[in-house]
């Protein structure tokens, strides 16, 4: 008997998977003029990339570890500051399709090195000091610049 939990679905937009409620919002004029306007370019210059689901499984509880998308979690504090100081033009969209508090961040990591105890829970699990749940209701949508990390 397998015992691993599907932690999410990509290519949700592939014609294949006959949803096309997903290419619709993503590509709605209100989605274009907002991730226009928040990263600070006209439409022509943007590049959308990766659209996935994610899920919460009911048999086995599974969670992306605490992550910065931009900084390995073995990088050194020199390699790590080197990476923030790199500016990146990308926002992430988090959209709840029901009631959640999936999504967790650390108020003011975006802009310094991890400290000790946060290397230790990024290396090797366990809680996240200073991370904060984000709960949101249905519908809800929360975006951030890339250079905050989540």
């Amino acid at each position: 008997m397998l015992t691993f939990q599907i932690w999410g679905v990509q290519n949700i937009m592939h014609p294949d998977m006959k949803e096309p409620v997903f290419a619709e919002w993503y590509g709605s004029e209100d989605m274009l003029d907002v991730s226009a306007a928040l990263m600070e370019c006209t439409r022509e210059a943007m590049q959308f990339e990766l659209f996935n689901i994610l899920i919460n499984p009911l048999r086995k509880d599974y969670a992306l570890s605490w992550h910065r998308d931009d900084v390995k979690a073995t990088a050194t504090p020199a390699e790590e500051l080197a990476a923030l100081a790199i500016k990146h033009y990308t926002i992430q969209w988090n959209t709840a399709l029901y009631d959640d508090a999936c999504l967790s961040a650390v108020p003011g990591s975006h802009n310094r090195i991890r400290t000790p105890e946060e290397r230790e829970a990024n290396l090797n699990g366990g809680p996240m000091p200073g991370a904060k749940t984000l709960e949101l209701k249905k519908g809800q949508t929360v975006f951030y610049n890339n250079n905050i990390r989540t």
